[in-house]
């Protein structure tokens, strides 16, 4: 495979730690997978100190961060893509905003090797307009350019393509979901003991774009008419911002036994977090596609989640809610749903695990990238979900 490429695909992500949520977790996913189809891959990183999983077949270099750890200006990124991408046959960077994408598209212009850039989020609206400032400066010192040399865009979801389209940049895009890992082993059947408290659950970083404030808020009127549920809130903090949610909760007079702050889980943990619950909400401003939502419906829940993350199968399916962005949708989405028998909340969780199983298994996602990367580089005929 590597021959008929012509060498190896170069991944470029600023940080590979597990405290970064979807981005770590679908780029080491994507290059493990690849590498298991025969592709020889490689990944320039920055160094961290909780690193997610690898594929034994992948070469990994891991570089420190020279000067405020949020530039993540790192020298040693910038010397070893100068010297590595020689060898390569295409150069595909992950997100933006940060120095180690301005080094993927130097390297690939230096070499004249084709640029694919998933942006991971990072062109969402939502996005582009928190911390406006910083993001302008750098995308008209480097981001346009970068954007502009890019060979070819990888969009995890149609709504994400449309946003790079919307921004003017004509070049084809893979429209190509992030895969997800069912967890096989998580029973889902006789989920709830009727004799014990039932389980609402939000799991993703503790950050402002996720929504947490209005599910807190909501979660504040809610809870006296459930009484029988329990929100469950997990997650790795960013930047302090739990702190200010479990101030909200206490003010609000959430009685502790009704709210839990969990902090981060992995691996395990995370399995029998989402065994316990019966239904998942994430009432995000933006997602380019959710990572949690498809695990959340790999182990079997039901999802509530918003227009602002591409999931309209939820409510086209039957398999959870599609809700608009705010407190009044979220309430009368919750209110529904938390009235909601056991088994009802079973059946639509089995269907959305059904369908996650059929559509989004990473050896099928990681064939379409290869299929996608074997156009871009000898051409031929254009696979169906690439848009030009």
């Amino acid at each position: 495979m590597e021959k008929e490429l012509g060498g190896t695909i170069q991944h470029v992500v600023a940080g590979l730690s597990k405290s970064n949520g979807g981005p770590s977790q679908s780029v080491s996913n994507l290059c493990g997978h690849l590498a298991k189809l025969g592709l020889s891959v490689a990944i320039a990183s920055l160094a961290s100190d909780e690193d997610v999983d690898l594929d034994a077949a992948i070469r990994i270099a891991r570089f420190p961060v020279v000067g405020p750890k949020k530039l993540c200006f790192s020298p040693g990124l910038d010397t070893h893509l100068r010297g590595s991408v020689a060898s390569c046959s295409i150069v595909h960077s992950h997100s933006l905003w940060t120095f180690p994408c301005l080094s993927a598209r130097r390297a690939a212009i230096l070499h004249n090797k084709p640029l694919v850039i998933s942006p991971r989020g990072t062109l969402e609206p939502w996005a582009i307009h928190n911390n406006s400032f910083n993001k302008m400066i750098a995308y008209y010192l480097w981001e346009k350019s970068s954007l502009g040399a890019a060979k070819m865009f990888h969009a995890t979801s149609n709504m994400e393509a449309n946003s790079i389209r919307d921004l003017g940049f004509k070049q084809p895009i893979a429209v190509i979901p992030n895969g997800i890992n069912l967890a096989n082993d998580l029973p889902v059947l006789a989920r709830h003991d009727p004799a014990q408290t039932r389980h609402l659950l939000f799991l993703s970083r503790i950050h402002p774009k996720k929504g947490l404030s209005l599910l807190i808020q909501v979660w504040a009127r809610l809870h006296l008419r459930h009484p029988s549920w329990v929100l469950d809130i997990a997650g790795p903090d960013e930047d302090g911002y739990q702190q200010q949610m479990v101030k909200l909760a206490d003010h609000l007079k959430i009685p502790n036994d009704r709210i839990n702050f969990i902090g981060p889980v992995y691996g395990e943990d995370k399995s029998k977090l989402f065994q316990r619950s019966e239904l998942f909400v994430l009432p995000t401003y933006s997602e380019n596609f959710g990572n949690v939502i498809g695990e959340a419906m790999g182990a079997g829940l039901p999802v509530i989640t918003t227009q602002g993350a591409p999931w309209e199968v939820l409510e086209r399916e039957g398999f959870g809610w599609w809700i608009k962005v705010g407190e009044p949708p979220l309430e009368e989405c919750l209110n529904v749903a938390l009235a909601l028998g056991p088994e009802r909340l079973q059946t639509m969780g089995e269907g959305g695990r059904g369908w996650v199983d059929t559509h989004l298994r990473w050896p099928g996602i990681a064939e379409k990238m290869l299929e996608s990367y074997i156009w871009l580089v000898q051409g031929g005929s254009r696979p169906v979900w690439i848009q030009t």
